[in-house]
């Protein structure tokens, strides 16, 4: 072989290995959110055994799902900061495989935690639909409420039969939100932070997944007792918000992670 030759091809083998030794390592972390009613799989439309001989089912599930990052050692790393989660799901199959939210290009690193908000957090709520640019999840205007002066941070809608013939007679829904008054007061926050209680890695080349279950019979209830639908359906009254709160307070006793 001649000086040349073996020349290049320690000149190449030379710049593979720098090129390979300052790669940036970055993973992917998968995150997949599945709506239940007593621990199995919710189908939209599905009726569903409520308080004594009633049934509901449920029409749509969504929420503002935001400022979602990743901490170690008390730094956040920011990974996305709002987008709406629809976990409606209208066939068993759907139910079960869930909403797969992806975050790509991450640092491969070893994180503390994951940590994320369900709803609008207060500097973005602060805005309206035409602050965003058309292809924004907060230009959709069917979620702002110009009387809360607020963004509807989720909404959990459906039908109930109250008498258990069959018919299911009777809308419900439950819409949470902020209640901001014309003095730019915040009177009412439904924002709600979470972290995850276990550590996150993320490896080179690799998608780490968590999956979420939230379980709406244990959203819908107080003390252990299914909210009366029958006599108050409509729950998104800013001067009402008694049942907002049991039903935001429930996020962590209904919501299970998994790995």
């Amino acid at each position: 072989m001649g000086k040349f030759t073996t020349f290049i091809l320690t000149t190449i083998i030379f710049a593979l290995a720098f090129s390979s030794c300052n790669k940036e390592e970055k993973g992917t972390l998968s995150l997949t959110f599945k709506a239940e009613f007593d621990g199995q799989p919710l189908v939209m439309f599905d009726d569903q055994d409520y308080m004594g001989n009633q049934s509901v089912q449920f029409s749509a599930i969504n929420f503002f799902l935001s400022d979602v990052a990743l901490e170690k050692d008390g730094v956040e790393t920011l990974l996305d900061e709002i987008q709406l989660v629809d976990i409606s799901a209208t066939t068993p199959g759907a139910a079960e495989n869930g909403t797969v939210v992806t975050f790509r290009d991450i640092d491969a690193d070893s994180y503390d935690r994951l940590v994320f908000g369900i709803g609008v957090p207060d500097r973005l709520n602060r805005l309206t639909p035409g602050d965003f640019n058309a292809d924004h999840p907060l230009s959709n205007g069917a979620f702002f409420w110009q009387n809360w002066n607020s963004y509807i941070f989720s909404k959990t809608e459906g039908l109930m039969d109250t008498v258990g013939n069959g018919t299911f007679d009777l809308g419900w829904l439950v819409h949470t939100g902020s209640a901001i008054d014309s003095f730019g007061n915040l009177n009412f926050d439904a924002y709600r932070r979470f972290a995850t209680p276990m550590r996150v890695d993320i490896r080179d080349d690799q998608t780490t997944n968590l999956t979420f279950r939230i379980d709406y019979k244990t959203m819908m209830q107080e003390n252990g007792i299914p909210f009366d639908l029958k006599v108050k359906p409509r729950n998104h009254n800013p001067n009402d918000t008694a049942r907002l709160k049991v039903y935001l307070n429930n996020y962590p006793a209904a919501m299970s992670i998994e790995i």
